[in-house]
């Protein structure tokens, strides 16, 4: 028999015309109790833009499966129960993001990671898609870290904002940190290092956090922070600004430009060069005249500067006219 997406067409198609508008066709769907985005669901139809429907545009309907995001309805209990058992497993939440959700470092979990980190939480009777819609509040189409735990994500950018301006990255301060060379830091170590250059934060959690393998940090282990990036959620659908809605880009520009920061103080290790008391070179000799001296001098061991060979130029020349006598060849 016919497909659904023929017979729908028909039941929209009372004219026979084998086509529709735009207008007939934002009329038959409202018409059936579906109002939301009407206009912009015949735009995405029409992917050839022939400002005009056929039947052919809706064929795709009879195979396409959903995802189950896409129809599902937000769940905060399952939110909360997923945080519990990420919380429980791995004993904090910026430990459970980095070994459950974001393996590879791209502070970005996308619907089948997660649907895999539900797996390893071994959560069962789990609304998945209730509380994938729950965390992706923006419907950017990935978690991030800020989603999952604000408080786990503060730490994180903590240490890397401080890394960043204290030694111009990850990497760089890996160096810097690692004093003996071996390529680890021990907790007591990295705790002492991070004392002794400043850094405030929470040092343990930190530290458990990026320790993958059980005791000790290398570098491959921090070296993601280098490439991680801070991406802000706006909590609207399409990732419209929070407070007015608007696209992000058109919004700031109604902001007010952040103010530069204060230029830090800053100096030389060594003194310049008007802190040195340079001695005279009064009585150095012609041919040394660069070379320090101790201050003593003898008018009767002076020499004379020899005076410089003068050579002929072209002006001493006195040409004459007169011209010159035949002579026998030299051969």
């Amino acid at each position: 028999g016919p497909r659904p997406s023929t017979k729908l067409f028909a039941a929209w198609d009372k004219q026979k015309r084998k086509k529709l508008t735009y207008e007939i066709f934002i009329q038959e769907v409202e018409a059936g109790g579906f109002t939301r985005r009407v206009k912009t669901l015949a735009l995405w139809f029409d992917w050839q833009d022939k400002k005009y429907l056929l039947a052919e545009d809706f064929a795709f309907l009879d195979f396409w499966k959903p995802p189950h995001w896409l129809i599902a309805t937000p769940n905060e209990a399952a939110v909360a129960e997923f945080r519990r058992a990420l919380q429980a497993k791995y004993g904090n939440m910026l430990k459970g993001w980095r070994h459950c959700l974001d393996k590879d470092g791209s502070n970005m979990c996308t619907w089948h990671e997660f649907m895999e980190g539900v797996k390893t939480l071994r959560l069962q009777n789990f609304d998945v898609a209730g509380a994938w819609l729950s965390f992706d509040v923006d419907l950017s189409g990935y978690i991030t870290l800020r989603e999952i735990s604000l408080v786990a994500h503060n730490v994180l950018m903590e240490f890397k904002q401080w890394v960043e301006n204290e030694f111009g990255g990850v990497k760089s301060a890996f160096r810097v940190l690692d004093l003996d060379a071996s390529g680890d830091l021990t907790y007591h170590e990295f705790r002492g290092i991070c004392r002794n250059y400043g850094f405030v934060g929470d040092t343990k959690t930190l530290f458990e956090s990026l320790d993958v393998h059980h005791g000790t940090l290398n570098m491959k282990e921090v070296a993601f922070l280098d490439d991680w990036e801070d991406i802000p959620t706006t909590g609207v659908a399409g990732g419209g600004s929070k407070e007015t809605g608007l696209d992000p880009t058109l919004a700031s520009r109604d902001k007010e430009p952040p103010p530069m920061p204060e230029l830090l103080e800053w100096g030389l290790p060594a003194p310049g060069p008007g802190a040195y008391n340079v001695p005279t070179l009064f009585g150095a000799s012609s041919h040394l005249p660069g070379c320090r001296h101790g201050g003593a001098f003898s008018f009767g061991g002076s020499k004379t500067a020899r005076p410089s060979r003068r050579t002929v130029g072209p002006g001493a020349y006195n040409a004459s006219m007169r011209p010159t006598t035949a002579r026998k060849p030299s051969w």
